[in-house]
């Protein structure tokens, strides 16, 4: 204890030589925390743990850039929140800051470090950029099961917030698969015993999913949505949501018009 109080106290810089870092992300209320969990269960790995910010999200403990809070609760109709290798003047200088920042957390001992949260999604070729060896998770879950949880913390209109996620989508598609060390799952998926995602999270992150962290919540939300379609969002709003970001459903395979059903993109069927 001693030992782990000084380190937060002083810092320390971490060395990555023969060692992983692993980044966590997708958007709030997606499933980041209990992938996190999973992860750290893991022996030889460590995480933020212990502090005293919201969800132990290592944006909140670092001097680099600037949290998500800065930005509003829908960071995504934000540009600056974007963040990619064009923001960084002096890699190797922001590199050690954030070891130096993170390290006070985690156990020099481990063989994987783990950091988690969710705004990374939009961080993904700027974290790439002071991390090149770096591997990224990123978690997706339906936008209607991401909205109507989101709108328990906020008084944005329901269309909003549907476009919060599908304008943070739209503008990540290209580097969630087309950055180098990243993985995508969805979070139906994972809670899905019989779908591959959990295999493929066990074979590249040694990740053990089970039903106590992951068990689908997406119903619940669904039945209200049921219950709201009429109301909450209008026709005008739905054909706009959907001439929009046609796109982004095709590659993710949701449907706002059938939230059940869900179609098995070309990218996951080649991962």
């Amino acid at each position: 204890m001693v030992v782990a109080a000084l380190r937060q106290l002083f810092g320390q810089t971490i060395a990555l030589e023969g060692k992983r870092i692993v980044f966590v992300g997708g958007l709030q209320r997606s499933g980041t925390s209990p992938l996190y969990k999973a992860l750290l269960a893991v022996p030889g790995r460590t995480g933020i743990y212990g502090t005293h910010v919201p969800e132990q999200e290592g944006q909140f403990l670092q001097s680099v850039y600037e949290p998500d809070k800065s930005f509003g609760i829908l960071y995504g109709f934000e540009r600056d929140c974007y963040l990619s290798e064009r923001d960084t003047f002096d890699p190797e200088r922001d590199r050690l800051r954030l070891l130096a920042d993170w390290g006070r957390f985690w156990s020099p001992k481990a063989d994987v470090f783990v950091e988690k949260t969710p705004s990374n999604i939009v961080r993904l070729p700027y974290l790439k950029a002071l991390f090149p060896e770096g591997e990224f998770i990123v978690i997706v879950r339906h936008p209607l099961a991401y909205s109507l949880a989101l709108k328990k913390w906020s008084d944005e209109p329901l269309r909003r917030i549907i476009e919060h996620w599908l304008m943070v989508h739209k503008t990540s598609i290209e580097n969630l698969l087309k950055v180098d060390g990243v993985t995508v799952v969805r979070y139906e998926d994972i809670c899905d015993p019989s779908s591959g995602a959990r295999s493929r999270l066990q074979q590249r992150h040694g990740v053990a999913t089970s039903a106590d962290l992951f068990a689908d919540q997406n119903v619940k939300y669904f039945e209200t949505w049921g219950g709201l379609h009429l109301t909450a969002l209008s026709n005008d709003d739905r054909i706009v949501l959907s001439n929009r970001y046609g796109q982004v459903e095709s590659v993710f395979g949701y449907s706002l018009d059938e939230p059940y059903v869900l179609a098995e993109p070309q990218w996951m069927k080649e991962a």
